[in-house]
């Protein structure tokens, strides 16, 4: 059937209408931030004290741009996720019959009652 992660699981209709890229995006960002701060990365580019930056060795404030930056990218990277799941249960919730109906203007509302 597939694989449930955390016990997640969505319809395949939604599964496919959802961009790949900004999962992507997001990975080569964590990746980047992960390399910035371990070895042979850390020591060839933020490993010294000069210059300074706010008055702080260029070595803390290189950690803590990376971490801001990790924050902001996750920030981003969730109001983003939430908002096309709520652009896909929108239109999944409208459904083809009703969808279609709200475009011509003859929806229930605009229907004459029944006598």
């Amino acid at each position: 059937m597939g694989v449930c992660f955390l016990g997640l699981r969505r319809p395949v209709a939604m599964r496919s209408r959802r961009p790949l890229w900004p999962h992507v995006a997001f990975a080569v960002f964590c990746a980047c931030a992960l390399l910035a701060l371990v070895w042979p990365v850390y020591p060839a580019l933020g490993n010294r004290i000069e210059p300074r930056v706010l008055g702080l060795p260029f070595s803390l404030a290189w950690i803590v741009a990376w971490i801001v930056a990790s924050f902001l990218a996750l920030v981003a990277y969730e109001w983003g996720t939430r908002r096309n799941e709520q652009r896909s249960s929108a239109h999944l919730d409208a459904g083809p019959e009703r969808s279609s109906a709200s475009r011509t203007g003859a929806g229930p509302s605009s229907a004459s009652p029944k006598v």
